[in-house]
């Protein structure tokens, strides 16, 4: 998501006289912030969790109705369930050929991005990376949850830390608050949730502030 460098300024002045007017400190603002950045998180998580299951219904569940499968008991037409992560790999085809950036480096890739490049994501990934995860966990495909979900509530703060012209730290903790809030809506375990983004996309660690924004 590109914001125009006049238009984050203006966004910049119109947060310095907020911050001004009300007498907000930057610890309060920040926790705003943090509030706002989970609650997206967990929407982004929940239209993910929601791909997830009408790509399941699409290609899953009608194509055993359409080939007479029977997940209850066994039968020959059983083997062909092999049919659906192929189907998958063939849907998610295209997403390679046209956004074949986007889906490159997996979460080691988001990780890179967060510790050794100053947390600036790009926001087209979470639509294209998001589909092709939906796509391949919906058809019974190889995959985890976790990445995913990190990624969509990570690069939702992150765009908040560029609109406020943030610096890299600010930025992280953001980051941070997304994955938090997308592994602990999704898994309904807020305490994991704030302990995975600490682990796997802090480095150096966050300060006591940052913790309690999580």
């Amino acid at each position: 998501m590109h914001i125009s460098i006049p238009y984050s300024r203006k966004i910049r002045r119109l947060q310095q006289r907020l911050l001004s007017h009300f007498h907000v400190s930057e610890n309060t603002f920040m926790v705003v912030l943090a509030v706002i950045v989970g609650l997206l998180a967990g929407l982004g998580n929940y239209v993910f969790r929601k791909t997830i299951d009408l790509v399941h219904f699409l290609v899953v569940e009608q194509g055993q109705h359409l080939l007479n499968i029977d997940p209850e008991h066994w039968s020959s037409e059983r083997l062909l369930v092999f049919i659906f992560p192929a189907i998958g790999g063939l849907l998610v085809i295209p997403l390679w050929f046209f956004f074949g950036k986007d889906l490159k480096g997996g979460f080691a890739g988001f990780l890179v991005k967060v510790n050794l490049r100053g947390a600036k994501l790009p926001f087209r990934p979470v639509l294209t990376r998001g589909l092709g995860a939906a796509i391949t966990l919906g058809t019974g495909g190889s995959a985890g949850q976790e990445g995913p979900i990190a990624v969509i509530g990570g690069t939702i703060g992150s765009q908040f830390g560029k609109l406020f012209k943030m610096g890299g730290d600010h930025i992280k903790v953001l980051v941070a608050c997304g994955a938090a809030a997308g592994v602990a809506a999704t898994f309904n375990a807020p305490l994991a949730g704030v302990f995975l983004p600490l682990k796997l996309s802090c480095s150096p660690p966050l300060s006591l502030p940052a913790l309690l924004r999580l």
